[in-house]
């Protein structure tokens, strides 16, 4: 069923298209800064920075994303870049094109939120003992429903990602369980967020890198790691 569908797209993207926009980028196997977001095998989507990191056969129609590209040169949040990473031309290059992004996300499902074991790095707590009652912070800004602020002077916490990204969701998933307020923000829709995002790396001394990107009161974390959060959130 998933095969049939990415053969139906790739046939129907075949031809020209004359409300196709300019790719402001190359793909070549050597650069570092690039984000492939691919379609396993089960319809999941999946993220990588490596080519190698792709199942072979899923190589064809690939999502990428130029991580420290200025958003102004972006295409529009409906239009995604796709590259085939199954043909390198004879430029040393990946062919890339642009796609309306409803086609290309209809293809595939969000990824699981993967079940996480027992992790509470706060000291002097053991993981018997019950989160405190959530309330409110005086000037807080909640994330999607369910994203809640324990008592106590937390930090602001920005979770930068994206609707198709497991870790995001595990990241916020998380933090609610923490009782941590949180603000999240969808770098894939918003070019707002996103330059918001690279500003805020870029502050820190980091390179762009995957998400989410997890800002704690200005201390910036790539990847989801709840010690590192913790870590943060105590300063």
């Amino acid at each position: 069923m998933i095969r049939g569908a990415l053969a139906l797209f790739l046939l129907s993207a075949c031809g020209s298209d004359p409300d196709a926009q300019p790719v402001p980028f190359r793909v070549t196997p050597e650069r570092g800064d690039l984000l492939y977001v691919w379609i396993d095998s089960q319809g999941f989507f999946r993220d990588s920075q490596r080519v190698d990191g792709i199942a072979p056969d899923r190589r064809a129609l690939v999502r990428v994303e130029a991580l420290g590209l200025d958003p102004a040169r972006r295409a529009p949040p409906d239009v995604v870049y796709l590259v085939d990473l199954s043909a390198l031309g004879a430029d040393g290059s990946y062919p890339v094109r642009t796609a309306p992004r409803t086609e290309f996300e209809a293809l595939g499902r969000q990824a699981p939120v993967l079940a996480e074991g027992p992790v509470d790095p706060m000291p002097g707590r053991t993981l018997s003992d019950p989160v405190p009652q959530a309330t409110a912070l005086p000037g807080a800004t909640a994330g999607p429903p369910g994203a809640t602020a324990a008592p106590g002077p937390f930090p602001r916490v920005v979770v930068y990602g994206a609707d198709w990204c497991g870790p995001c969701h595990q990241a916020e998933a998380y933090l609610r369980r923490r009782g941590i307020p949180f603000v999240h923000r969808d770098v894939d829709r918003d070019p707002g967020a996103r330059r918001d995002m690279q500003a805020a790396m870029s502050r820190a001394g980091r390179s762009p890198g995957p998400i989410p990107v997890i800002d704690v009161g200005g201390r910036i974390i790539v990847g989801f790691d709840a010690g590192a959060i913790e870590r943060a959130l105590r300063g």
